[in-house]
């Protein structure tokens, strides 16, 4: 056999769905993990085909840490609404990860399962797609050096039971974990890389995520990107900046594209305006998606020449993102985005314009970092 290995293996630990508390479950320590899949089987107390709230079956975590011994290497921004889940739904299938959903109906007595699924995805590295737009699940761009670590888990936190729809509740659900991962001796791995045609920092055997998230709570409408400010993280490449617009409102909160609307990129220090733009363009570049509105499970009736079910498409209102390893001339860069590991907090800014404001409202963030790994790329024997 091949020194290198590529391994796709669903681990026998799981995670079982518990309202309002996290969940820890302990993922394999082998290899280098390009990527992980978290697919929840979910067991709904009712029927979806005449209920499903807006994007109700996205709505399952409202946090996935992924934690290492020393460092967390992904953390989406924790809300009640469970618009985490949601945020990391859009960009996974921005990403090429798919709808991460069949057509979510459950009835009874068929010919839909009496479950349903729901898959979301933590990709490492930056290439999720290959040459020739090949989904990339080896991407060896970042990583985690699972074999080196004292111990990696996955932080698993829900919202109540009633997170999808008014009536129709989560009765029990279990995550599984897939793990995509290399192995082999560093020769062969290195080799794998070069074949990949990777570039990393001075001295570094690799790259490994390490994104962080934001909630920040709006505290009224303002037209002056100055008056409404939030840090940008630094310490790391940041490679993209992934936004969702929560609106508070009474049963459970929504996505909203009525509060920021414009959003720039600032450096105060010298006083340089990076990036500026409205809301809506970055909206309008997104892939069209099942939005999962109210009652949007129910079967289409006869003649309308449609099969199953209809879940409305659309690009998600109050979802955006800005991609800045298109926006340097770094060969680094055009991987990891922008080298901001000399930069103090403070240094970068997001301004915003928010047209409508109320209480409990918040901008959500995901910055997508990356940090140089030194260490090895096998165990040393």
């Amino acid at each position: 056999m091949a020194s290198l290995r590529k391994q796709t293996v669903q681990q026998t630990a799981t995670a079982a769905w518990s309202g309002d508390t996290t969940i820890r479950t302990d993922i394999e320590r082998v290899g280098l993990i390009t990527r992980i899949d978290m697919t929840c089987e979910i067991t709904p107390s009712a029927t979806l085909t005449a209920a499903n709230q807006p994007d109700g079956l996205f709505r399952l975590i409202q946090n996935m840490r992924i934690q290492g011994g020393t460092k967390t290497y992904f953390n989406i921004p924790a809300d009640d609404g469970c618009e985490g889940g949601v945020l990391l739904h859009y960009m996974n299938k921005y990403d090429g990860h798919g709808i991460g959903h069949a057509d979510g109906a459950i009835a009874t007595g068929g010919p839909n399962r009496l479950i349903t699924l729901m898959n979301y995805v933590y990709h490492c590295g930056t290439r999720p797609r290959g040459p020739y737009n090949r989904d990339n699940p080896f991407d060896l761009s970042a990583f985690i050096p699972a074999f080196g670590e004292s111990q990696i888990s996955a932080e698993y936190t829900t919202s109540g039971n009633d997170v999808m729809d008014d009536t129709v509740t989560i009765s029990s659900a279990v995550m599984v974990f897939t793990l995509r991962r290399v192995l082999g001796d560093e020769a062969a791995i290195k080799g794998e890389m070069a074949a990949q045609d990777l570039n990393y920092p001075d001295g570094a055997n690799g790259m490994h995520p390490v994104w962080s998230a934001t909630n920040r709570a709006h505290t009224g409408t303002t037209t002056d990107y100055d008056s409404f400010t939030t840090d940008v993280p630094v310490g790391a490449f940041l490679a993209r900046i992934w936004v969702l617009e929560q609106d508070a409102t009474t049963t459970r909160t929504l996505r909203a594209g009525d509060e920021t609307t414009r959003l720039n990129l600032h450096l105060p220090i010298v006083n340089e305006t990076l990036y500026q733009g409205r809301v809506e363009m970055l909206t309008g570049h997104l892939e069209y998606g099942s939005v999962l509105t109210a009652n949007s499970g129910a079967l289409e009736s006869a003649g309308t020449e449609k099969f199953g079910v209809d879940f409305n498409a659309s690009a998600p209102q109050g979802v955006f993102h800005i991609d800045l390893k298109s926006m340097t001339f770094d060969p680094i860069g055009k991987d990891y985005g922008w080298d901001l590991r000399n930069y103090r907090t403070g240094d970068m800014r997001v301004g915003h314009f928010v047209l409508t404001y109320a209480s409990g409202d918040d901008s959500l963030f995901i910055w997508e970092r990356y940090e140089p790994y030194f260490g090895p790329l096998a165990p040393r024997i």
